[in-house]
């Protein structure tokens, strides 16, 4: 089996952001994709003490095929304005908005 074949048989990795006054939600939302056998990128199962955030979830995001956002009424989701992730690690990403 050739590379492209191997990733091409891989699940698309969802990457999921939220707020952390929204974990909950977050991680009903995990639940559901996972329960349908997709592969969720999640900081809390994910990032351990010690590690490099911003490192681990550009590469997250580089290794994800979807984004998946909690966007709350009165904010704008931080990961899309934070200067600290180049905006060239969403051009090959489905970005999709949770709503209140």
């Amino acid at each position: 089996m050739t590379a492209l074949e191997s990733r091409s048989k891989q699940k698309p990795q969802v990457f999921v952001s939220y707020a952390s006054e929204d974990s909950a939600t977050a991680k009903l939302i995990v639940e559901g994709l996972r329960s349908r056998d997709l592969k969720v990128w999640l900081d809390a199962d994910e990032l351990r003490p010690g590690d490099h955030w911003a490192k681990s979830i550009r590469t997250a995001i580089s290794a994800s095929a979807y984004f998946l956002f909690r966007q709350f009424k009165s904010e704008v989701h931080h990961h899309l304005t934070d200067p600290r992730i180049p905006h060239e690690e969403f051009d090959n990403l489905t970005i999709v908005s949770v709503d209140d």
